[in-house]
């Protein structure tokens, strides 16, 4: 009984080929016509969208609104520094700010419960060495 064993051959990667071993690589390539090609299976069309879209910002809360705002340009400058010490971004500190605010805004109010503030959420500096990261 002979068997025979079939040796897998290393591919060099397009990069690195010759022109000629390039050529001999492509060959065929010009000759596929759109007519040849079908759509992708619905399960790797879903992958393919993901793939595409990227991992995206992780949802906190109700999720995040992009707003516009005007800041004298030495206060940013100030607010960039700071942040950067705490190691959080601009966005991140801007809200620890105004979370602070609020929630001595509400100490000194009325408790009639009208104010509802969103839970405060831990803040982990980056190299902290923690793989999970609230965001404030």
């Amino acid at each position: 009984m002979s068997t025979k064993m079939t040796q897998k051959t290393a591919r060099k990667p397009l990069t690195r080929m010759t022109a000629a071993e390039l050529a001999e690589a492509t060959k065929g390539a010009e000759k596929i016509d759109f007519d040849d090609t079908r759509p992708l299976p619905p399960e790797m069309a879903v992958a393919w969208g993901r793939a595409k879209r990227g991992r995206g910002r992780p949802r906190i809360g109700q999720g995040a609104e992009k707003v516009l705002i005007s800041m004298e340009k030495r206060l940013l400058l100030v607010t960039d520094a700071l942040a950067r010490r705490k190691g959080l971004d601009r966005s991140k500190l801007v809200a620890m700010a105004i979370r602070d605010m609020l929630e001595r805004e509400a100490a000194v109010s009325d408790s009639d419960g009208s104010l509802k503030l969103p839970a405060r959420e831990a803040v982990v500096p980056p190299g902290s060495g923690r793989k999970t990261r609230y965001h404030a």
